[in-house]
């Protein structure tokens, strides 16, 4: 193998390691209770691939877990997993992008975005991760949001209309759906549902 193909298939290795979560839940209730305890350690938690640090809020948990952020992502039980692993994930996300804030909030300096897959089953799903950068000096940054992405989604062209909650940003609205794409296919290409399969219906 030459020196170019052994990096890269250390680096899918690498991803693929990671994409294995080390909580395993089956509420959103119980990935709640899982978060609570993050809280209460008051980590800082560090992305390793630009160093940026944010901290996990009380606000943030009813924000992961509310019915609205359930409901966008692919079904309830996997984006279950992703907040009982936000930590993981985050510290782990490969793909980054940054924006301006949408409402042009002046407390808020950006927006972070962090891409990176979990593997759920036998599956493995693109996740984003929203952090959101204040303009005062020493308030932490903080995990707003995460969301497990369609699979549909992430095939878009650059050229695709935008998500209805990314308009107006400077950032190419399909930037990370398309970088997401990129790692999905050099994980494991032949598990890329589709998004009917991934949307199943169950109870939180």
């Amino acid at each position: 193998m030459d020196k170019d193909n052994k990096g890269k298939q250390e680096t899918r290795e690498a991803i693929m390691k990671k994409a294995v979560m080390p909580q395993k839940v089956n509420t959103i209730s119980e990935a709640e209770a899982v978060v609570k305890k993050l809280i209460e350690t008051k980590k800082v938690f560090t992305n390793a691939a630009t160093n940026i640090s944010a901290i996990i809020s009380k606000r943030s948990i009813g924000k992961m877990g509310s019915e609205k952020a359930t409901k966008k992502s692919v079904n309830p039980i996997v984006h279950a997993q992703t907040v009982a692993n936000i930590d993981h994930l985050f510290e782990n996300a490969p793909i980054h992008i940054t924006h301006k804030d949408k409402r042009n909030d002046p407390n808020i300096k950006q927006i972070h975005r962090f891409g990176t897959v979990m593997e759920y089953e036998g599956t493995y799903y693109p996740v984003k991760i929203t952090v959101k950068e204040f303009a005062v000096r020493n308030e932490a940054s903080k995990i707003y949001s995460i969301e497990v992405v369609d699979i549909e989604e992430t095939k878009k062209a650059v050229g695709a209309a935008p998500h209805p909650d990314e308009q107006g940003q400077d950032a190419q609205p399909t930037a990370l759906n398309n970088e997401l794409t990129n790692l999905l296919r050099l994980v494991k290409p032949d598990t890329l549902l589709s998004a009917t399969s991934a949307k199943m219906s169950r109870p939180f």
